[in-house]
Parts: structure tokens; C-alpha cells; sequence
């Protein structure tokens, strides 16, 4: 099983996993792909607050 740690992921990250990985059907790639979004906007907020104080 391929473990992902999602603290620690870039896009880049992400689309060498999504080139090496394919993953059994569209609704568990559609999970990983909503987690990463999310992190990833979550990330964009902290950069501005940190940034803005």
C-alpha cells in the first residue's frame, strides 16, 4: 500500500505519483485529488497570514 504524507507534498510530488500510480478506480484518485487541493489552499492561507503579520 502506498502511503502518502501529505505534510510534506508539492505538485511535483503529486504528478510523479499520479504518472507511477494508477489508481484502481476514478473515485479514489478523485479523494487524493481533492485532499492535495485542499492542502494545498490551506498551505496558500498560511503563507499570506504569516506573510501579512
Amino acid at each position: 500500500m502506498l502511503i502518502i504524507d501529505y505534510n510534506n507534498v508539492k505538485v511535483s510530488d503529486y504528478l510523479r505519483l499520479l504518472a507511477h500510480y494508477t489508481l484502481p478506480n476514478k473515485k479514489q484518485r478523485r479523494l487524493i485529488e481533492n485532499r492535495f487541493i485542499c492542502l494545498n489552499a490551506l498551505i496558500k492561507k498560511k503563507e499570506g497570514e504569516s506573510n501579512g503579520n
